[in-house]
């Protein structure tokens, strides 16, 4: 069974930064999830807000929540590397909030494991 690695970047909101890792993290001994926080977001074709996602063709963005907002852009996101021996569940029902997204990882035959991918905004009140 390969090993899951995971890999954690502030993109600091560059769309070039996210282009350059995700066409640079090809090979099979790099990472297989990457956390992200401050991704770019923006157009990606006319008027749609987005995550990159033409550059990485072997890579499922998963977003904090369902749908963003208009106007509004997540502040923590995941790309997932396309492979058959794991599944990445977002756990919606534990956080629904563009700075917060919980992942569920199962590979089998080990236990899922969870994991946070926080943007810490020390403005933001709690």
């Amino acid at each position: 069974m390969k090993p899951i690695r995971i890999l954690q970047l502030n993109a600091n909101t560059q769309n070039s930064t996210i282009h350059a890792l995700l066409n640079t993290a090809t090979d099979e001994d790099s990472a297989d999830i990457v956390l992200i926080t401050e991704p770019w977001w923006g157009n990606i074709g006319g008027d749609k807000q987005g995550p990159v996602s033409e550059a990485a063709a072997s890579w499922t963005p998963i977003l904090p929540v369902s749908a963003v907002p208009a106007g509004k852009r997540p502040r923590a996101m995941a790309y997932a590397r396309k492979r058959s021996d794991y599944t990445i569940t977002l756990r919606s029902d534990l956080a629904n909030d563009l700075d917060l997204q919980i992942l569920e990882i199962a590979q089998d035959p080990r236990p899922p494991t969870i994991i946070a991918n926080i943007y810490n905004d020390d403005r933001k009140q709690c």
